[in-house]
Parts: structure tokens; sequence; C-alpha cells
């Protein structure tokens, strides 16, 4: 996070490992610029080669942007990401598993401030999703951002090499106002939080739970099958 200025996010980290006897090896990713208005979440795929470096890599990525005076392009963030998955010093695959890709979703916002007014931008590639919320509500999100619209078994991702176009969701200019919550999640979250949108109580208590609570949340419904166990990550982002 950046001191240069008044921030224009509040931000608030909460993770959620599938298997808690391992912490470090969770598969997904965060990353958040709270003066730039930045926030990235990468969800990285189980079947390919070191998922959790390719996910914190392409976070990185994603936070290298943040002074980028332009508009937030995700070609950018996916030049920036495989060029530093290149030259890593990691250990090589060897030559007989080369060619097994890694891939992630991926989802990063930006607020931008300019005098009193707050625009938010976004770009997306599959299933990494966000609610917009002001006073509990959603305002004009968009309808291809709508919670849930984009859940499929398989995801567009975004691969450590890759010779075809990617599909990258774009949204604009969605206005926004100090005190609004910008929530930005992995499937496995997001799923469950589909089944339970229509429920204002449970969207407040999201709006306001701590890392502690919120382990204990995804735990317990996982334990009972009501949520996926996979790892979990969401980013809370109180507009400034």
């Amino acid at each position: 996070m950046s001191g240069r200025d008044a921030p224009v996010l509040r931000c608030v980290h909460l993770a959620v490992p599938k298997d808690p006897s391992f912490p470090d090896e969770i598969e997904d990713a965060c990353a958040f610029d709270e003066a730039t208005g930045l926030v990235a979440v990468v969800d990285g795929a189980s079947t390919g080669f070191d998922p959790v470096a390719w996910s914190r890599n392409i976070a990185a990525a994603a936070l290298a942007s943040a002074d980028d005076t332009g508009p937030l392009e995700m070609e950018s963030i996916v030049r920036r990401a495989r060029q530093a998955w290149g030259e890593r010093d990691a250990p090589r695959l060897p030559p007989g598993i080369r060619a097994k890709q890694t891939g992630a979703t991926v989802g990063v916002v930006r607020v931008r401030r300019s005098g009193d007014r707050r625009e938010l931008a976004g770009v997306f590639i599959g299933d990494v999703n966000m609610m917009i919320c002001r006073t509990g509500r959603l305002p004009g999100v968009p309808a291809d951002l709508a919670l849930g619209s984009n859940y499929t078994s398989s995801p567009e991702t975004l691969n450590t090499e890759e010779r075809r176009s990617i599909t990258v969701r774009h949204v604009d200019g969605v206005r926004v106002v100090p005190g609004d919550v910008v929530l930005l999640f992995t499937d496995g979250f997001g799923k469950w939080l589909v089944d339970r949108a229509g429920c204002p109580s449970v969207l407040d208590h999201i709006l306001s739970i701590d890392a502690r609570s919120f382990i204990s949340l995804v735990r317990d419904e996982q334990a009972a099958h009501r949520m996926e166990l996979d790892d979990v990550v969401m980013v809370r982002s109180v507009v400034q």
C-alpha cells in the first residue's frame, strides 16, 4: 500500500485456505493499493504447475500497474505477469512436463477520484467476481457483471503461455460514492453468495465481518457442504 496521497479506498483482505494444515499453499492471491484505488484478486488453477506462484505473480503484476495513468487494461497486466514468470528464479519444469500450463482467473478493479467524483473500472478473466454495495443494495452494476453470471465448469483462465485470444470482461464508468463497499472475491465464495443474494442479513454480515469470523463462517459452510471446499479470498474495499 502507498501513502502518497489520501487513500481512495480502505481495504481488508480476508482469506481461508482449503487445507488449514498448509496455509502457505493457498492458490489464491490478492494485492491492493489504497492510494491509487487498485485491487486485484486471483484464483490459481489447482491442475497447473505451481499455481501458488502464478497467482501471486499475476497479483504483483496488477499492483505494478497501479500508477499507470491510462485506462485500466488487462493487456499490460498480462505482459508484466508473463515476463516476470519467464524471468523467475524458480526451477524450470522438466522437459517432459514443460508444456503443462498454469492458469488462473483474475479480477482487477480501480476506483479513481477526480474532485468529488469517483468512478470504478474493472477487468476480469474468468469467474473472479465483484459486488458493489450501497447500504446493502447494488447500484447500477452492468448486467454482464451480475453476481453469478459467469460461473461455469470451465471458466476462462489467464495462462502462463497462450496463443489464443483471451476473453476479458470490461466495466467502465461505474459511479461510486464515499461509503460504498466493493467486494472482489473468488468463485468458491461467490457461488455461495449467489444463493444468499436475496438475504439482507447475510450481506450486512459480510460487510462488517472480521478475519477470524470470516474463517469460521467459511469453515462451517464448507463442513455443511453449503460452500465448495476451495481456497477463498475476498478483498472488501470501502470507497473514501
